[in-house]
């Protein structure tokens, strides 16, 4: 009995601590402010806006791929709604001065190849003296 109480612990587990965020590939969470990536507009009560529509909510990331708006999407299109105050053809220069960090230059870094050969002889070393000891004693 302790056996399968523990097998369905183990098997609860990953669900418990797996948590969906806002981000993708991690589920669907429907209460985002900016949407999820894992949801359809669809499940996150969104508005799917057409071309010749605006949304003047918040745009939901969404797995669909729609501009899908948080409210009811506007009639008319963004780019025709904008107007530009007035138009100037007058250019500035600003001159900044940059700065560049010293770099001090770093020693360099001693190989350590060898080391893995090391350790190997040693455990090599080891094995040997172990079974040369099993062998005096049998």
């Amino acid at each position: 009995m302790k056996k399968v109480v523990f097998l369905i612990f183990l098997l609860l587990m990953p669900m418990v601590l797996a948590k969906a965020s806002c981000e993708a590939k991690d589920g669907c969470l429907t209460d985002c402010i900016n949407g999820d990536p894992d949801c359809s507009c669809a499940i996150q009560q969104g508005y799917k806006c057409q071309e010749n529509e605006t949304c003047k909510g918040n745009l939901l990331k969404n797995w669909d791929g729609f501009a899908c708006c948080s409210v009811a999407c506007s009639p008319g299109n963004l780019v025709s709604q904008t107007q530009v105050k007035e138009l100037s053809t007058e250019t500035t220069q600003k001159e900044t001065k940059v700065v560049l960090p010293y770099i001090e230059q770093q020693p360099q870094k001693q190989n350590n190849s060898w080391l893995p050969f090391i350790v190997f002889g040693f455990g090599l070393l080891v094995l040997i003296i172990e079974f040369w000891q099993y062998k005096k004693h049998h």
